[in-house]
């Protein structure tokens, strides 16, 4: 007797549905796809329990004929491809004609469309269609008064499949997931009114606009908008349009980052791997930027039929979209203004200082000896150098200079730093001095400019270690090391072989899934060791990642290790000095950890609070 058989067209049904639907925002996401397509500029969506027990859909697209909307919810129906062909050149967000039927396999559904002309309809001409579904099957289909376009409302998902429906989470949860969906299509189409209705509460609602900061700033919020920076870049036939965040505005995870290929919501790891390199060393360990990319692509190179939830993409030219990405960030930074990058104290960031806990012991002395020590401290490092003791700010006595009319002295030991890069520039500062042996203060046009010394010398000693690493890439070992590997770990290094000679490691197959290593990049030092080596290997597996931040995050290492502390006493020589070198980095607003090094009170702000403006 044969143990093989085929399975019911009601269990295919049921495990094509699970592959396209786990939950009601799955639900959700198809229906408005479904929309889009159908050049929807209206949505709503209305839900009860969090899409649990009621979901309704409608829009003002296209809608459908009678005949159209009997086909619809049957597996395998479309009309978005024709032929094989097609599915190389997807222009649409849906195009395997599995959603509809999926859903319906898997609740009770009706749907209400009607066609839209674009015309005034007469009182005749309103007849649309309605059809009820239960567990894919159609019970009845009727003639109902309509609007134009489609209405779909969905009951009791999952009744029919008892094991999925337990794993459900709870309401709050299930409805966070849907806001998810609707906030990043409406992201992605400012121009398209989008409403979202909760036990009939208004959960969202985003009118039509043609401005997309106004967009963003609508759903995020106008202070969340104001700490974004346009992206609008061509190369060749990528253009990649949106916001980033500035550095100092992050997340604690990625749950603001919304990336669209040809307007489909996209996880991509090529992508997001550019946007990080983007910021290289701008952002500060486990905090994540905000970032709203529309990246359009010819769609002949984007494969989109890789997952039945259409959420993962394969691109022809990995490297080139790589690179796009990667410049279309960079650039945005490099063309951003001194103003936007310097991060800016206003009134809601202040604290009452009497909440401020003085707990650390090196604060407490710095608040009670500062003043004599760095007097003292100032007052031997000019007679040293026979400087003339009205050329510094002491402790007792702040002496007033003008920035407009100093900037322009070129002195050796001058305090004055004057304006640099065109591209990417510091604002000319006057040197104050020091504030618990930590931050240096600089008087600027805008205000009051805080420094992190060690954040200043950090980045200093990153760039000028970077600029030693390209001069001198190796350094032999003293004796060779023969490195034994896994099979998994050898056929890696093979494979990215010359990506590791071009890091600086000097690798020689020696045969039994081992290599010989007489060379390391210079700049790892002390770092090396076999298992070290290892961890690199296995890093290896994404060359991208590897070249853009694995050699930076080393420099990164050494550079905080070599730079002044806080708590360590700088003379005002040096303050100038440190602040010099710092003019001179190409990135001198972040430490190579991403914090900022950096950040402005402004006059303004100082008013407010001197009550001289309101």
């Amino acid at each position: 007797m044969s143990k093989i058989h085929l399975l019911s067209d009601e269990i295919i049904n049921k495990i094509a549905a699970g592959e396209v639907i786990e939950k009601p925002a799955n639900v959700v996401k198809e229906l408005v796809e479904n929309a889009l397509d159908a050049n929807a500029d209206n949505i709503t969506i209305e839900l009860r329990e969090g899409g649990k027990s009621y979901i309704k859909v409608s829009d003002n697209g296209s809608g459908m004929s009678k005949e159209d909307a009997m086909l619809a919810i049957k597996r395998h129906a479309t009309s978005k491809i024709n032929d094989a062909e097609d599915l190389f050149a997807i222009n649409t967000l849906g195009f395997r004609g599995e959603a509809l039927a999926s859903i319906a396999a898997i609740s009770n559904l009706v749907l209400l469309t009607r066609e839209n002309s674009g015309e005034q309809s007469s009182l005749e001409d309103i007849q649309g269609t309605k059809l009820k579904a239960e567990a894919g099957k159609i019970t009845a289909v009727k003639e109902a008064a309509a609007n134009p376009g489609t209405t779909l409302e969905v009951y009791d998902l999952f009744y029919n499949t008892p094991a999925r429906k337990k794993y459900l989470k709870s309401i709050e949860n299930e409805l966070a997931a849907i806001v998810d969906v609707i906030i990043r299509y409406a992201l992605a189409n400012p121009q398209i009114s989008f409403k979202l209705i909760h036990n009939g509460s208004i959960l969202l609602s985003s009118p039509k606009t043609n401005d997309t900061l106004s967009n963003v700033a609508h759903i995020y919020g106008r202070d969340a908008a104001k700490q974004l920076l346009p992206i609008n870049y061509v190369r060749n036939e990528i253009e990649i349009l949106g916001f980033i965040s500035k550095p100092s505005f992050t997340k604690a995870d990625k749950s603001y980052q919304s990336i669209f290929v040809n307007k489909r919501f996209v996880k991509n790891k090529v992508i997001t791997d550019a946007l990080y390199s983007g910021y290289t060393t701008m952002l500060m360990e486990h905090r994540h930027p905000v970032a709203i990319l529309n990246i359009n692509i010819d769609p002949k190179k984007i494969d989109v039929n890789v997952h039945p939830t259409k959420s993962e993409i394969r691109v022809n030219k990995e490297t080139e979209l790589y690179e796009a990405v990667f410049e279309a960030v960079k650039g945005t930074f490099l063309a951003a203004l001194t103003t936007e990058l310097i991060p800016k104290i206003s009134d809601k960031d202040v604290k009452n200082p009497y909440d401020i806990k003085l707990g650390d012991a090196r604060r407490k002395y710095a608040l009670e000896s500062d003043k004599q020590t760095l007097l003292e401290a100032n007052t031997n490092q000019v007679t040293a150098a026979d400087f003339n003791a009205d050329e510094f700010i002491s402790a007792d006595k702040i002496q007033e200079v003008s920035p407009q009319t100093t900037a322009t002295q070129d002195n050796e030991q001058s305090i004055i730093i004057g304006p640099i890069k065109v591209d990417m520039k510091l604002p000319a500062m006057v040197v104050l001095g020091q504030l618990h042996r930590t931050y240096i203060l600089a008087e600027s046009d805008s205000g009051l400019l805080i420094l992190d010394q060690h954040a200043v010398e950090e980045r200093v000693n990153f760039e000028e270690f970077l600029k030693k690493s390209n001069k001198q890439i190796s350094q032999p070992l003293l004796k060779p090391d023969l490195l034994d590997l896994t099979l998994k770990e050898y056929l890696l290094l093979k494979e990215n072989l010359s990506l590791f000679l071009k890091l600086g490691f000097n690798l020689e197959e020696f045969g039994n899934n081992t290599f010989v290593v007489r060379a390391v990049p210079v700049l790892l030092g002390k770092i090396y060791t076999k298992e070290f080596l290892k961890d690199v290997i296995n890093e290896a597996a994404n060359a991208i990642k590897l070249t853009d931040k694995f050699i930076e995050h080393k420099i990164a290492t050494k550079a905080c290790r070599a730079s002044i502390k806080a708590g360590d006493n700088l003379t005002l020589p040096q303050m100038n000095d440190l602040l010099k070198r710092l003019a001179n980095c190409e990135n001198p607003f972040n430490c190579p950890h991403g914090r900022p090094t950096i950040i402005n009170m402004t006059l303004y702000e100082f008013e407010k609070k001197f009550k001289r403006v309101v």
